[in-house]
């Protein structure tokens, strides 16, 4: 099998394993990230740099995800008609160019849903989740969480 003469002047600039293991690093899934971060901590610190999200984005291989707030089951009474409790809200995201869905982690301090009427916006691959109100009692929450993709926390 011959090689292409684009990949041999790949693997000629690409002179030592460190730049080889950090050019397969910026191909990876972001969702595979959470668990490349586990193999050293100098891998983790790049995998969750600035530096690295941006050359990602400069290489094109970030991955373009709409979030989309939806809500979540909920306990319903026992005959089933009506739910009982507050509704709850989870953040999903949805990946367009494979089609997949997934749910978003909770924010860690509303485990059981996030805040009713909070605000969501997005910025340099984190999602920002502001305001609202506490769903246990009803009380104006004042704290700003923040989900980065890269660390799926």
């Amino acid at each position: 099998m011959a090689v292409s003469s684009a990949a041999m002047a790949m693997f000629q600039r690409l002179t030592t394993i460190e730049e080889i293991g950090n050019e397969c690093l910026t191909r990876f899934h972001y969702s595979t990230h959470r668990l490349a971060v586990r193999v050293c901590r100098r891998r983790q610190e790049l995998l969750q740099s600035k530096e690295f999200y941006y050359h990602r984005k400069r290489t094109g291989y970030t991955q373009k995800a709409a979030c989309l707030i939806q809500s979540l089951k909920c306990d319903s009474d026992p005959d089933g008609s009506k739910p009982v409790g507050p509704p709850r809200y989870g953040i999903t995201a949805f990946e367009p160019v494979s089609g997949t869905w997934g749910r978003v982690d909770p924010v860690p301090k509303y485990p059981d849903g996030l805040p009713l009427f909070c605000q969501i916006t997005s910025c340099e691959g984190k999602i920002l989740v502001m305001g609202g109100w506490d769903p246990t009692n009803y009380e104006a929450v004042r704290d700003v969480f923040t989900y980065e993709f890269t660390t799926q926390r």
